[in-house]
């Protein structure tokens, strides 16, 4: 049952790898299926964007996005600014999905941005606003004193009813495979590693 887990995770992560080694192209005189390595692009004439990546489609919801419209945050203190700004100023929602919060200085201030905007709903009689946070619970979990849980928990205890926390547990991590693999090496089978911050109708992706 471990081998046939550890397996499943191995195909799992050369088909996530398969994602960022290549680039599939669509198009009229080649199969849906063939993978086109970006090294390879130039010697098969320019590509459009939109052609190039429209495979996408066939694995996850796409949503079309004018350029204008989007913002590249290349420095990490501009990155934690945007979340803590939109954060105070949401109104009606705060997504927040990570792998981890942390314990820093940085997170703790990120913490009390959103209690400012859960502050602000209740003084404003604001029953709009909802916040949602999920982590993995593996790595969420992680620290003896303190850990990404404990930060929120104060949080979560003041504004219960506009926070709900969520933390993921892979199901292949079970049984005498959650025995065997303890602490970090637990994080090995599965993780949550979607990094989305949705505020009101500001929508920000980490990398």
């Amino acid at each position: 049952m471990v081998l046939q887990r550890i397996y499943r995770f191995g195909q799992r992560f050369v088909g996530f790898m398969g994602v960022f080694t290549g680039v599939r192209l669509v198009s009229s005189h080649k199969p849906k299926n063939e993978f086109l390595r970006s090294k390879d692009l130039s010697s098969h004439g320019p590509v459009s964007a939109p052609h190039a990546f429209s495979w996408l489609g066939d694995i996850a919801p796409c949503f079309g996005v004018n350029g204008n419209n989007v913002q590249i945050i290349d420095e990490p203190k501009h990155f934690h600014e945007i979340l803590k700004s939109n954060a105070r100023k949401a109104t009606q929602r705060i997504v927040f999905t990570s792998l981890y919060l942390g314990t820093g200085e940085l997170e703790q201030e990120l913490v009390d941005a959103i209690r400012e905007a859960c502050h602000r709903a209740k003084t404003n009689g604001n029953n709009n606003l909802e916040v949602h946070i999920l982590l993995d619970y593996n790595r969420g979990s992680r620290g003896v004193e303190k850990s990404s849980r404990t930060m929120l928990t104060p949080l979560l205890k003041e504004y219960k009813d506009i926070i709900s926390v969520h933390l993921y547990h892979t199901p292949d991590l079970r049984g005498i495979c959650k025995r065997l693999l303890t602490g970090k090496m637990s994080e090995v089978i599965g993780l949550n590693h979607m990094k989305i911050y949705l505020f009101d109708d500001s929508f920000v992706i980490s990398g």
